[in-house]
């Protein structure tokens, strides 16, 4: 008798907990608590799509090195709005962005990040393109653009196996 009465109140007490639980978990989320960006942010991949003025262009035709890289180009693109840049310690605003993007034959699909050199200076955050014939990259500071640098591509920070290097050099006139 004891033993029943003890059961049923158990039954009383948690027979509810079952229910909640899976209402909690089919309860619907309301649209503005999903992890999407401020309507005020600047999408980054519209920014690297967008049209920009045509600053400098590599003239190489001829594939080179492992990744067979041809040639580069240089766009100034001015985005709707500004863009927040941090930088250490310090965010500053941006509204002039510069995109430099890298041909070749076929970039291979690879699981380690796609790194963009500039002489000794890594850049991530690289783009490919749907035909994976080009790779870019947003630059927010116009000096990362030095005069006659080396532009090279690889695959990890430190493999330096897949590093290919642009048989030519940035050639792109000063700041305007």
């Amino acid at each position: 008798m004891k033993q029943t009465a003890r059961i049923r109140w158990c039954r009383l007490a948690f027979g509810w907990l079952p229910a909640a639980l899976v209402g909690l978990v089919m309860m619907p989320v309301p649209a503005q608590q999903i992890n999407a960006p401020p309507r005020d942010e600047v999408n980054m991949l519209d920014v690297i799509k967008a049209p920009g003025k045509r600053l400098a262009e590599g003239k190489n035709t001829k594939p080179a090195g492992p990744l067979r890289v041809k040639t580069y180009y240089v766009d100034e693109i001015r985005p709707v709005k500004p863009i927040a840049v941090t930088q250490g310690d310090r965010v500053r605003s941006v509204d002039t962005v510069y995109r430099l993007t890298i041909t070749g034959e076929q970039f291979p699909v690879r699981a380690l990040l796609t790194v963009i050199w500039i002489d000794d200076t890594a850049y991530l955050g690289v783009h490919e393109s749907e035909d994976l014939r080009s790779l870019s990259v947003l630059l927010f500071d116009r000096a990362a653009l030095k005069h006659n640098a080396a532009i090279s591509v690889g695959y990890g920070e430190k493999e330096k196996d897949m590093l290919s290097i642009l048989p030519e050099k940035l050639q792109i006139g000063p700041n305007r």
